[in-house]
């Protein structure tokens, strides 16, 4: 069995067009939705505080991988949150969590300004003693801690697709 064909957001750097009018017409009606389908298959670089789409397309579950003139992809998005000191608790997300959502990505960063250090979310030390765990409820992220990391202020990131909307 052959795997379909799935189009990327590649645009050819350059192209020919015809000369006579109704040719050029279909072929920049065709260069304009390669365009603009380039354009909406990237990946957004906007992180902010409230709910934003990402531009991720990502597969549908309720169709065949064989349907691709039909396939309807579902839109992720993505919430930041950020807090003012690295230690356990939670830190309300104010996305609608429910039964239909999927997480795609849980991460952060965490940084101490003053002595110039930074670490991924979730992290592991080398020696397994220093971690920082974090989690989703449907309120909340949740920090967990097993060292002073009260110095750092982190930035933690969720993105989600919210099923069936």
């Amino acid at each position: 069995m052959t795997e379909p064909l799935i189009r990327n957001a590649f645009l050819p750097q350059q192209r020919g067009f015809p000369t006579d009018e109704p040719d050029l017409q279909k072929a920049l009606y065709k260069s304009y939705i390669d365009i603009a389908q380039a354009v909406n298959y990237r990946v957004i670089g906007l992180f902010e505080r409230v709910q934003t789409g990402t531009g991720e397309q990502w597969f549908n579950d309720g169709l065949s991988q064989n349907d691709v003139a039909n396939l309807t992809r579902r839109q992720s998005y993505r919430k930041v949150v950020t807090i003012d000191s690295l230690v356990s608790g939670s830190y309300p997300h104010g996305v609608d969590f429910d039964s239909e959502m999927t997480f795609t990505r849980i991460y952060g960063t965490a940084t101490d300004s003053v002595n110039l250090l930074a670490i991924p979310i979730p992290y592991v030390d080398f020696a397994g003693v220093d971690n920082v765990q974090i989690s989703v409820t449907a309120t909340d992220i949740v920090i967990v801690t097993s060292a002073a990391w009260a110095a750092y202020t982190a930035v933690l990131i969720i993105e989600f697709i919210p099923i069936g909307r």
